[in-house]
């Protein structure tokens, strides 16, 4: 991107948050001037505008947002105008995930904890920000785990078929009762609370049989060796707590923002490759996010309730 261009993002940036609050006739008058005067003017300010209306959330309507971003100077308001920069340039913000909301039969927002009773008789666990497709006919019992994570108490059946959970990396096949299926970042991650499982990667046609207190990461690379899990660590999340034992940052961040509103950004691509082992209380997810800057020396910046910036 040359400097002119950058020069014409940071003004359509300007003139968004602008024109999201009470503009005066004379600012809008000079909006229009703006967008008169370059044709590339009405192009980027019309992007910045998507990414706005996409992700719906009000950022620029947002106070905190608003008084933060055109702070001048040294500081987080510095680095929050970068990040909307950023994000218009690129996707740093998630959009609405629409085409997961027309395929799920259940969805759990962030912050909700579910559970559901499944037409074979089976129950669901659903953790926050988790939604699922079932397939539940002629003698076929199948789970499409779009996102997020659920703990399987599945019902004996003579009848129905195996009970599947599938996700884009491969599936899981009960073999027993209980079991929790987490999507990663890159692949999932399956934990046996009960009985056993069958474990199917996609990528390497490779499947094994997992006993109780066993975990395992499947991903494009295939299925990862076999970890022993103490009762108490297998699926803390029910319990709200989170535990990660040598994960990415990148990973943890992902998992407790799913009990936090709004969305994260990482500023420094070289933080997510940071090793994280802790364990985190749920109860205020905030102060679980705020004691896990402080554990690792992250410093933190929040944009109002929308906005996360770790840096």
């Amino acid at each position: 991107m040359t400097d002119n261009s950058k020069r014409i993002r940071q003004q359509a940036v300007d003139w968004a948050l602008c024109l999201s609050e009470t503009a005066s006739p004379a600012e809008k008058e000079e909006f229009d001037r703006w967008l008169a005067a370059d044709p590339a003017h009405a192009e980027s300010y019309r992007r910045v505008a998507a990414v706005l209306d996409q992700t719906h959330i009000a950022l620029a309507k947002e106070p905190a947002f608003t008084r933060k971003t055109f702070r001048r100077g040294k500081g987080p308001g510095k680095i929050i105008v970068a990040v909307l920069l950023l994000t218009v340039s690129g996707s740093l913000i998630a959009v609405l995930d629409v085409p997961t909301q027309l395929r799920a039969d259940l969805m759990t927002a962030k912050t909700e904890l579910r559970t559901e009773k499944l037409p074979d008789g089976s129950t669901i666990h659903m953790n926050s920000d988790t939604a699922i497709a079932l397939s539940f006919s002629n003698g076929r019992r199948r789970i499409d785990l779009l996102k997020g994570e659920a703990y399987f108490e599945v019902a004996r059946s003579d009848t129905l078929g195996a009970f599947e959970v599938a996700t884009p990396e491969g599936a899981v096949t009960a073999l027993g009762t209980a079991f929790d299926v987490n999507l990663l970042e890159s692949g999932f991650e399956v934990t046996v609370t009960e009985s056993r499982v069958a474990v199917h990667s996609d990528a390497t046609k490779q499947r094994v049989v997992l006993d109780p207190g066993k975990r395992i990461i499947v991903d494009d690379a295939g299925i990862g060796p076999e970890e022993t899990v103490p009762a108490e660590f297998q699926t803390p999340w029910r319990n709200g707590r989170l535990v990660f034992d040598d994960r990415p940052l990148s990973e943890v961040v992902t998992q407790i923002f799913r009990h936090i509103p709004g969305r994260v950004i990482t500023l420094d691509p070289r933080l997510n490759r940071k090793r994280i082992t802790g364990s985190f209380n749920l109860t205020d997810g905030n102060r679980a996010l705020d004691d896990f800057a402080d554990a690792f020396g992250l410093r933190i910046a929040r944009t109002g309730k929308f906005l996360t910036i770790i840096y």
